[in-house]
């Protein structure tokens, strides 16, 4: 899609974990390209991680490319690669479709919200002192879906089952 990086398998250090792949981009010039590229995309936590990588790189951080609100169009896209990433499609006993997507970012949850318009967001403390706090964004009822957010649908219908 890009044409930079390369992608690697990553081998489970558990048999039972699943096999997954990593994408990795090197060289400096394609490493500036893509964040500039992705800036406004990106969450709070990660957009000053992206800021400390083009620093790095001998850039200003006064020139990094602002961030913006996601236009309609770009939405979509958006919403369907945090849930490709991180989310999870279940189905109840009844065959009510649920899509859910959970994070460390509180900020990319309520973002997911807001595009997608639908959907509650929930937040739960820390289990442990070392890990953070997280998000949850839930919508219930793929007819909620269909309803309110057509293009949403679509992402719900091709979405990883949990656990999978």
């Amino acid at each position: 899609m890009t044409g930079v990086g390369t992608v690697n398998a990553y081998t489970p250090r558990n048999r039972a974990d699943k096999p997954s792949w990593y994408w990795t981009v090197n060289a400096h010039s394609h490493t500036a390209w893509l964040v500039a590229e992705l800036a406004p995309l990106l969450g709070h936590r990660r957009r000053s991680a992206a800021i400390g990588l083009w620093s790095a790189g001998g850039h200003p951080a006064d020139t990094f490319p602002a961030g913006r609100e996601l236009t309609p169009a770009e939405s979509i896209p958006w919403v369907a690669g945090i849930v490709e990433g991180e989310g999870c499609v279940s189905v109840s006993a009844r065959g009510d479709v649920s899509l859910g997507v959970n994070s460390t970012d509180l900020d990319t949850i309520v973002r997911l919200h807001a595009a997608t318009g639908i959907g509650r967001v929930y937040e739960r403390p820390s289990r442990n002192e070392k890990w953070r706090p997280t998000a949850t964004w839930n919508a219930c009822r793929i007819n909620e879906l269909r309803e309110t957010a057509p293009g949403t649908a679509a992402v719900a219908e091709v979405a990883p089952p949990c656990g999978h």
